[in-house]
């Protein structure tokens, strides 16, 4: 999947995320950190194509299974700019507000104060 969307085969690359989404569902416990990957590559490759309903589906999956991840503040920043791109801007708000309340030093919080 790497290697298709660095060759600009987005959607093979997106079919690629899924399938191995798919085979590691039921073992979920036992492949942590390659799931978080897939679901961060799958919500910024869907991100990138400007399709935000189906980016802030993963992100938002993303942020409920990994909370420790060093990722954390990304998943946030981008349900929020996933909402804004909806047309949600209280969505939006509520995911920039909880980067300021709980990050404040970070730099997807600093970004986001220029958001809305």
């Amino acid at each position: 999947a790497y290697f298709q969307k660095n060759r600009g085969k987005v959607n093979k690359a997106i079919d690629t995320y899924q399938r191995i989404l798919k085979l590691t569902k039921n073992d979920s416990s036992m492949y942590p950190t390659l799931r978080k990957k897939v679901l961060m590559n799958l919500a910024d490759l869907y991100y990138s194509i400007g399709d935000y309903k189906k980016a802030c589906k993963f992100y938002l999956e993303a942020i409920k299974n990994y909370p420790q991840s060093r990722e954390f503040t990304w998943f946030l920043y981008q349900a929020g700019n996933c909402y804004r791109h909806l047309g949600s801007s209280e969505e939006a708000k509520r995911f920039y507000a909880i980067l300021r309340e709980k990050f404040p030093q970070d730099l997807w919080t600093k970004l986001s104060l220029v958001m809305l």
